[in-house]
C-alpha cells in the first residue's frame, strides 16, 4: 500500500468515525474501601471495551500521563469540577466518574455521566456483588451504560466484556498487572528508561494470571505488552497468539513487534489498519503521529494530530503537538501560535510553558521565553527542566554568570534515572557556555561528562566547533557506550536516541509479519 492509500485510508476513518463519534473518558471509579490493587483501572478499561463499537476512548495510559503531569491523585476524580477540567484536558466530549461503597453484601457503584460545556449530569445507582470477576463485569457494563445512556444511545452488548472474565484468582492477579503496566511510560520518540523492578512485578503478575486461567484474554494481551517492553519478544508472541487481538494492550504489542523486526513502513501499515479497524482508538491515532514525527516526516504527523483532534474537543495535548510538529518544520511562528493557544486550555501546566518556551526559543524571542520560565523556576518544587530551559535561555542572552548557575542547578535537581537526558543536555550546554568564555579544557571535561551520561551531541553549528575538542579515540570510546541506562523502544537505540532503520534479525518463532507491497 502506497503512503497515498495510507493517508486516505486514515482520513475515511476519520471522516466516518468524526460524524458519529463522541470521545468518552471513564475515570476510574474512586473508593475509601481496601480493593484488590488495580481494580478500579480494570472496571475502567471493561467499560472502554463495551463503549469501543461507538465511541472514540481515551487510554487510562493518557488518564494516568495526564493527572502526572498535573500531580493529580485518581482520587481527586469523583470531585465533579476536578472531573470536568481533567475531561477538557484530554479532550473528552463526555465524561463519567463514580464511586465505590461497600457494605457486608457488596458494593455500591454511583455513577455520574456529563459533558464537557454542560452543567447536565445524569446519576445511577448498581449494586455490586463481593465476586471480583462479577463485579468488574457489571461495573464496567455499568459505567458503559451510563455513557452510552448521556449519550442516547441503547445499553452494551454483554459479550463486549467477554474478555475480562477472569477466575477470581486469576482477576486480582491481572488487575495487579495491568495497572502496573500503566505505569511504564511506552514513548515513541523518546525512548524511556525502564522501571524494571514494576515492570518485571507486572510480568509475574501477568504470568500467574494466565497459569491461573489459560483462557484469560485480557491477561494475555497485558502480558504481551509487558514482555515485549521488556525486551522478552518470543514471549511477547506467545503471549499475543492467545490474545484478543482487538484489545488495546495487544495492539500495541503487536505494533511493538513489528517495529522491531520488519520495518517502519510495516509499523505505518499496522498502525493505519489498526485505525480503520478500531476507529476510536485514540491512542493509536497518537502513536501514528509519533511515528511520522519520529521519522522526519512532519508533514504527515502534522495531519495525523489534526486527524486526532477531529476526534476530540479542543485540548491542549494536540494542539502542543501540533506546536511541537511546526517547529520541527521550520515553522516558528505558526508554532508559537499553537503553543500560545494550547495555554488557553491549561494556562497552569507546566510542561506547556515549557512547549511555549521552547518554541519562543525557536523564533528568536528570547525575552519572552524567559519571562515564560521565570515564575516556574522560582517555585519550591521546580523541576530539572525548567531550570535547565531557563539557564539555556539566558545563555542566548548572554547572561552568562547566570546562565552557568542555573545549568550546574539543574544537573543537582535532575536525580532520578530517567533523567540522564536532562542532566546530559546541562552539561552540554556548560561546555558552550565554557567554549564561548574561552575554557576549552573545561569546555572538553564537560562535553565529556554529556556523553558519559549518554548523550551523543548531533553534527550541528552550534556543536562543530565544541566536537572538534575531542580525539578520534576519546569519540570511538562512546561509539557503544550507552552511560548505563537501560531503555525500551519499539525501535533500535543508538546514542540515547531511536533508530528507526534498526531491525532485529532474530526474529523470534510464530511472529507474524504484516504484508507490505
Amino acid at each position: 500500500m502506497t503512503r497515498l492509500l495510507l493517508a486516505a485510508a486514515l482520513l475515511t476513518a476519520a471522516t466516518v468515525a468524526a460524524e458519529d463519534r463522541k470521545t468518552v473518558i471513564v475515570f476510574p471509579p474512586t473508593s475509601t474501601a481496601k480493593l484488590p490493587e488495580g481494580l478500579t483501572i480494570a472496571i475502567a478499561e471493561a467499560a472502554n471495551a463495551a463503549l469501543a463499537p461507538t465511541h472514540n476512548l481515551l487510554h487510562a495510559r493518557q488518564l494516568l500521563a495526564m493527572t502526572s503531569r498535573h500531580r493529580m491523585q485518581l482520587s481527586d476524580l469523583s470531585e465533579p469540577n476536578t472531573a470536568r477540567a481533567a475531561a477538557q484536558r484530554l479532550g473528552a466530549h463526555i465524561f463519567v466518574y463514580s464511586t465505590l461503597q461497600e457494605d457486608k453484601t457488596g458494593w455500591t457503584l454511583t455513577t455520574w455521566a456529563s459533558r464537557v460545556g454542560s452543567p447536565k449530569t445524569a446519576t445511577s445507582t448498581v449494586l455490586l456483588p463481593l465476586t471480583i470477576t462479577s463485579a468488574l463485569q457489571k461495573a464496567g457494563g455499568a459505567l458503559a451504560d451510563a455513557a452510552l445512556r448521556y449519550d442516547g444511545r441503547g445499553a452494551h452488548k454483554a459479550d463486549l466484556l467477554t474478555p475480562y472474565n477472569g477466575a477470581d484468582d486469576a482477576m486480582r492477579d491481572y488487575a495487579s498487572c495491568a495497572a502496573t503496566l500503566l505505569k511504564q511510560p511506552i514513548g515513541i520518540e523518546n525512548p524511556p528508561v525502564l522501571r524494571e523492578n514494576e515492570l518485571s512485578y507486572a510480568v509475574e503478575q501477568c504470568e500467574k494470571a494466565v497459569k491461573t486461567d489459560p483462557s484469560f484474554g485480557a491477561a494475555w494481551a497485558a502480558l504481551a505488552l509487558g514482555a515485549a517492553i521488556a525486551g522478552n519478544d518470543a514471549r511477547a508472541v506467545e503471549a499475543l497468539a492467545k490474545a484478543p487481538a482487538h484489545l488495546p494492550n495487544a495492539m500495541l504489542a503487536r505494533f511493538w513487534l513489528v517495529s522491531r523486526y520488519q520495518s517502519t513502513d510495516a509499523a505505518e501499515k499496522l498502525l493505519v489498519e489498526t485505525i480503520v479497524k478500531a476507529p476510536g482508538f485514540l491512542l493509536a491515532r497518537a502513536y501514528l503521529a509519533e511515528l511520522y514525527n519520529a521519522l522526519g516526516r512532519q508533514a504527515e504527523a502534522a495531519k495525523a494530530w489534526e486527524a486526532y483532534a477531529d476526534h476530540t474537543s479542543p485540548n491542549p495535548f494536540v494542539i502542543s503537538k501540533l506546536a511541537y510538529t511546526l517547529a520541527k518544520m521550520g515553522k516558528a511562528d505558526a508554532s508559537v501560535a499553537y503553543a500560545e493557544k494550547a495555554l488557553v486550555y491549561d494556562s497552569t501546566s507546566v510542561e506547556l510553558n515549557l512547549e511555549l518556551a521552547s518554541r519562543y526559543l525557536d523564533a528568536g524571542r528570547v525575552e519572552k521565553a524567559i519571562a515564560t520560565l521565570e515564575p516556574f523556576a522560582k517555585q519550591p518544587d521546580v523541576g530539572a527542566e525548567v531550570v535547565l530551559r531557563l539557564g539555556y535561555a539566558k545563555m542566548m542572552k548572554g547572561e552568562s554568570d547566570v546562565a552557568e548557575m542555573l545549568l550546574a542547578r539543574a544537573i543537582t535537581l535532575a536525580k532520578e534515572p530517567s533523567e540522564w537526558r536532562t542532566r546530559g543536555r546541562a552539561k552540554l550546554n556548560l561546555a558552550q557556555l565554557y567554549l564561548k568564555k574561552g575554557h576549552q579544557e573545561q569546555a572538553k571535561q564537560s562535553l565529556l561528562e554529556a556523553m558519559k551520561e549518554g548523550l551523543r551531541p548531533k553534527p550541528a553549528p552550534d556543536t562543530k566547533e565544541l566536537m572538534a575538542l575531542l580525539s578520534p579515540d576519546e569519540l570511538k570510546s562512546f561509539e557503544t557506550e550507552n552511560g548505563g541506562v537501560k531503555e525500551s523502544s519499539p525501535f533500535g537505540l543508538k546514542g540515547g536516541e531511536v533508530n528507526p532503520a534498526a531491525k532485529r534479525t532474530d526474529v523470534p518463532s510464530g511472529f507474524e509479519a504484516v504484508k507490505v507491497k
